[in-house]
């Protein structure tokens, strides 16, 4: 949530949204359902529903809109590779169910964030090729899923920040202190969406310096479990 978010400030983007009304059921519960655009052909439906998922699965596929090319293609190889899934699988009958599985699984290569706890979590990564730290955010954990995040190439190393927020985004605490998993090195972040290469003098910068956590990746692949304390 971005306040004021009529005016875009620097940084952010203007996005076109639509607006959605729920309807009420019979046990009085709000629901809204959701379709890919009505302009889409099947084919054009179907390739947006894989990038809604690639994208949720923490890999760059954006924009959902249909339209194949080298960014969707290979977002897909490597989410596949990442679970260990031959190409041919995309053209199965059954491809979006076991996608949609694949998504809510911890990877066996790469890093995986799996939410234990009842909250919504925010997490970022971040990747040293040894030439520049590259921090990125942020990416939403449902309660009891599982995401992994776009980390491509094979980085040096990889850290990691996250925290449980409400439904207004706004930090959950604990005993008084923030419902957090991260670590001693600082990386700059930013409220809304972002993508930082230089990590020097982030307030000055109008960023926010949180501790990240380094995460040991020697062993191939990684779940970090956010379990309340």
């Amino acid at each position: 949530m971005i306040a004021a978010a009529r005016q875009c400030r620097s940084g952010q983007t203007p996005a076109q949204f639509t607006q959605i009304t729920p309807t009420q059921t019979d046990d009085g519960n709000l629901v809204a359902y959701l379709a890919e655009d009505s302009e889409y052909d099947d084919e054009q439906a179907r390739l947006a529903g894989i990038q809604r998922l690639l994208v949720i699965a923490g890999y760059d596929a954006a924009p959902i809109d249909g339209v194949d090319g080298p960014k969707t293609q290979s977002a897909l190889s490597a989410f596949l590779k990442s679970r260990g899934l031959a190409s041919d699988i995309v053209q199965s009958p059954n491809f979006f169910t076991t996608m949609v599985d694949a998504v809510q699984k911890p990877s066996p290569t790469g890093l995986t964030w799996c939410n234990d706890t009842q909250y919504k979590v925010m997490a970022a990564v971040a990747t040293d090729d040894g030439k520049a730290v590259t921090s990125r955010g942020w990416y939403r954990i449902d309660p009891g899923k599982c995401l992994h995040p776009d980390v491509t190439g094979t980085p040096k190393q990889i850290y990691s920040f996250a925290e449980a927020v409400d439904n207004d985004n706004r930090a959950i605490r604990i005993k008084d202190k923030p419902l957090n998993w991260g670590g001693a090195v600082q990386l700059c972040t930013r409220d809304s969406k972002f993508e930082v290469n230089e990590q020097g003098d982030c307030t000055t910068r109008g960023l926010t310096a949180l501790g990240f956590t380094t995460v040991d990746m020697t062993s191939g692949g990684k779940t970090l479990r956010f379990a309340m304390p």
